[in-house]
């Protein structure tokens, strides 16, 4: 129960943050930080997936999917996709010609302390039911 619980956590997780000068897309293993002068379009796959290019990227190319607007049922009833789309526009358009220290997009692992706890118990539980 432990394993399907860090999924849980990871994907309920995910998450954008409108900075200063950049946007966060925070996915259940790894983050993207990037500058809103970086930004090419944001848009919606037909999926209604929010989806976000950056400049030098052609629309085809898949672009960074935003995990937490990844078009759901719920998503589907209430149009947060859709109002997460607009508001990234908004900000994009208003922060876009701000001067920026950082161009430079910044990737990582994302940390999810309580589903990374969940892993650790789940391994260590699995390693002392072996042993008896």
């Amino acid at each position: 129960m432990l394993l399907p619980g860090a999924v849980c956590l990871r994907m309920t997780s995910s998450r954008i943050h409108l900075q200063e000068t950049c946007l966060t897309i925070v996915n259940p293993l790894f983050f993207f930080s990037i500058p809103y002068s970086a930004i090419y379009k944001v848009e919606l796959s037909p999926g209604g997936s929010l989806i976000v290019h950056e400049k030098g990227q052609g629309l085809e190319d898949e672009g960074h999917l935003v995990v937490g607007f990844a078009g759901s049922l719920i998503d589907r009833r209430f149009g947060t996709a859709e109002k997460a789309m607009r508001e990234v526009r908004k900000q994009v358009r208003k922060a876009r010609h701000a001067p920026s220290e950082e161009a430079k997009i910044r990737k990582g692992i994302s940390s999810n302390i309580s589903a990374d706890l969940f892993v650790c118990a789940s391994a260590a539980l699995g390693l002392v039911s072996l042993s008896y």
